[in-house]
């Protein structure tokens, strides 16, 4: 519709032409998160270097400082378990812990 040079729209806008010619180095990382999060449910049990180590299987190549960032970002946590605290029965009279054993 309007034939004008890019180099004179540029200077309109006040934009120089490599910001229109750029294009980002950093692919979109959805899907990259979108697998961490599946692996992430899928394995409650997993921190970020086992998932780090479950992208690289897939073939995503990623760094792990990367895994690591993105892993804070989206406020992913391990399901921690809860530490052993010994015996459940040591309260039973000594009677009935022969009696188990029997």
């Amino acid at each position: 519709m309007y034939r004008r040079s890019l180099r004179k729209v540029c200077h309109a806008l006040g934009l120089e032409r490599s910001t229109y010619y750029y294009k980002s180095l950093h692919s979109d990382q959805a899907e990259i998160k979108q697998l961490m999060k599946e692996i992430a449910y899928s394995r409650v049990h997993y921190g970020y270097r086992k998932i780090h180590v479950m992208l690289l299987r897939k073939g995503i190549v990623i760094g792990k400082k990367k895994v690591f960032r993105l892993y804070q970002e989206m406020n992913l946590q391990l399901k921690r378990r809860n530490p052993n605290k010994g015996d459940s029965h040591s309260s039973l009279p000594i009677f009935w812990e022969q009696f188990r054993r029997i």
